[in-house]
């Protein structure tokens, strides 16, 4: 009797294990409806019916928490996704790059997006927010008016054509910056034939590598070019033409200002500043030794406002002879004072002027009082033979 109640029990409880299974696996069924409405609790079947899973998902050991809709983890790719047809493929945190993607179609770009305020938004906090290579493009942009630009592609570092802008930018320190072996930056207007047009408050055009170089175009004191420079202002290599005046200033002596024309000539090693010279037989200039010299041919200039043919470097037996203006040359009162109007002339001391009385070859007119044993005195360069009488 006790061996069938056993029996009996064990019978009832595989009947039941039975049922309890089968009700389990019948009570699971692929959805009706795209979950959640029709859903089941059951895991996500294998079909083409379209499903959908409310909350997060976290695959492969991931943890997917409130913020994170899907967390995925592998051991070269987080997540890899392809086409059918393997056309295109797209990897996200592979173990090389954050992003990759690839395309083999010929109608597509690697990668196609819009966005109401950005396609893509990228932000490097050590090295790139953007790092692209392809190709034929590193990186190539295209909008749904047919403005388009690329970075990298062609022989451009970049390259932009636009309704509007070609390339806008703005920045705190630098708003656009180009390095290339030929050209920095080609900006091209066609529909208003200029290469480079640009308009501002101050200046249209500023360019500065420090305080003492710089240039600026069109400023607003009504100046086309205005350029200061550590060794030249400007320098230019060909033909300069000028249609209007040219205004060249000198230097300044109280409230006087004066400047000359000068051209560099091969001069002796002790040639100053204000000297008085001449052609010697060998063809260099040297100091005027002799009273009233015939050979003398003007005088070295201090700071000459134009300078003919070559550099001016002294240091190289060269220097500035001036040809004409005003300039400073040394003088004594040896021959008597000199006043305003009075000719200059060669003395016996080298390179040393002083007032003529008599006929004979002078280097100019003295502009202001003089009446010293010895110093400097401004002149109007003047080369010429002149006759005194005698007084």
């Amino acid at each position: 009797m006790r061996e069938k109640i056993i029996i009996s029990i064990i019978s009832i409880f595989v009947t039941i294990s039975c049922l309890v299974g089968v009700g389990f696996v019948m009570a699971w069924s692929e959805p009706t409806n795209n979950p959640p409405a029709g859903n089941v609790a059951a895991p996500i079947n294998v079909s083409s019916t379209l499903q959908t899973k409310a909350g997060t998902l976290g695959l492969n050991g991931a943890v997917a928490d409130a913020n994170i809709g899907l967390n995925v983890t592998g051991v070269n790719y987080g997540l890899v996704a392809k086409n059918k047809n393997n056309l295109t493929e797209a990897r996200l945190g592979d173990k090389s790059n954050a992003g990759y993607f690839n395309s083999q179609a010929d109608i597509k770009p690697a990668i196609n997006v819009t966005g109401k305020y950005g396609g893509i938004f990228s932000s490097g906090t050590t090295d790139y927010g953007v790092w692209s290579s392809g190709g034929l493009y590193g990186l190539y942009g295209l909008d749904t008016d047919g403005n388009y630009g690329y970075i990298g592609g062609q022989g451009n570092g970049l390259y932009g054509s636009g309704r509007d802008n070609g390339v806008y930018a703005v920045g705190s320190k630098i708003g656009v910056y180009g390095s290339s072996a030929k050209l920095g930056m080609k900006i091209e207007n066609s529909a208003k034939n200029n290469f480079v047009e640009a308009a501002g408050t101050d200046y249209a055009f500023k360019a500065q590598k420090d305080a003492n170089t710089n240039v600026t175009l069109a400023d607003k004191m009504g100046n086309g070019i205005v350029a200061q420079g550590s060794s030249y202002a400007g320098k230019f290599t060909g033909k300069v033409w000028v249609n209007g005046n040219l205004e060249v200033t000198g230097q300044c002596l109280g409230k006087l200002c004066f400047g000359d024309l000068a051209e560099n000539v091969d001069v002796a090693q002790n040639v100053e500043d204000g000297d008085i010279v001449e052609m010697s037989v060998v063809g260099s200039v040297v100091k005027t030794s002799t009273p009233y010299s015939k050979r003398a041919i003007g005088v070295i200039s201090e700071n000459p406002s134009m300078v003919l043919s070559g550099k001016t470097d002294k240091t190289n037996k060269q220097a500035p002879l001036a040809l004409a203006g005003l300039v400073m040359v040394k003088a004594t009162n040896a021959n008597g004072a000199m006043e305003i109007g009075d000719y200059i002339t060669s003395s016996n001391i080298p390179g040393v002027g002083m007032k003529a009385t008599k006929s004979g070859y002078v280097i100019g007119k003295v502009l202001q009082p003089f009446d010293k044993t010895n110093g400097s005195v401004l002149i109007l360069v003047d080369l010429d033979s002149v006759y005194l009488e005698s007084k």
